[in-house]
């Protein structure tokens, strides 16, 4: 077998797996695009004076607050800027992140396969399991529901701190930047979602 065709770690493969992987998630919630504002959605964006204006965001909350959520609130600051009321934008959003998180695991994944060799017999499984978490029902209410965004976020960030981590323990050069992105990726998590049952799930 050509050797060339099993490869994952191609250019080719992967922007095969990327595109294959993205339209997966858009078909997957192509549906909720027009879902209205319900329950939090009221007081967390419709009521929220705080998003209002992105122009005077960092004065109301400052980016930097993690007891605010604040990248979380900037998110739909910028959502707010951009299409005002219109949920279209936020669901958008929404998806867009689900979506990411997926890619993420794909790399993920195939970046833990080559501390298993020889990689090429498990070529497929990156895709499986980023196709399990786009698809999965249990990330729902994550997507739909736009107040969950919380969550969608702090998964995104927490992955790609734990993907840049497992590239860091590889010997390479760029050592240095790939800790300090690691970090980075930490701490925007936090940024996102700052409930302790949450926090404490993810490491167990």
């Amino acid at each position: 077998m050509n050797p060339k065709t099993t490869n994952i770690g191609s250019i080719g493969y992967q922007l095969k797996a990327v595109t294959i992987l993205t339209c997966m998630g858009l078909l997957a919630f192509w549906a909720t695009f027009y879902s209205p504002f319900l329950y939090d959605d009221a007081h967390a964006i419709v009521e929220n004076p705080y998003i209002q204006h992105l122009s005077d965001f960092q004065k109301n909350v400052g980016i930097g607050n993690i007891f605010n959520r604040s990248v979380l609130l900037l998110t739909f600051s910028v959502n707010r800027e951009i299409g005002g009321l219109d949920v279209f934008g936020y669901h958008l959003t929404n998806i867009l992140v689900h979506i990411l998180t997926g890619l993420v695991w794909y790399f993920l994944v195939s970046e833990l396969l080559l501390f298993e060799p020889p990689r090429h017999r498990l070529k497929r499984l990156p895709v499986i399991c980023a196709s399990i978490h786009l698809v999965n029902p249990l990330t729902v209410e994550t997507v739909t529901y736009i107040s969950s965004r919380s969550s969608g976020l702090a998964t995104f960030f927490y992955l790609v701190a734990f993907y840049i981590f497992c590239r860091l323990v590889r010997p390479r050069k760029e050592n240095l930047a790939w800790n300090y992105f690691s970090l980075r990726g930490f701490q925007v998590f936090f940024f996102s979602e700052l409930e302790p049952r949450k926090l404490s799930s993810l490491f167990l």
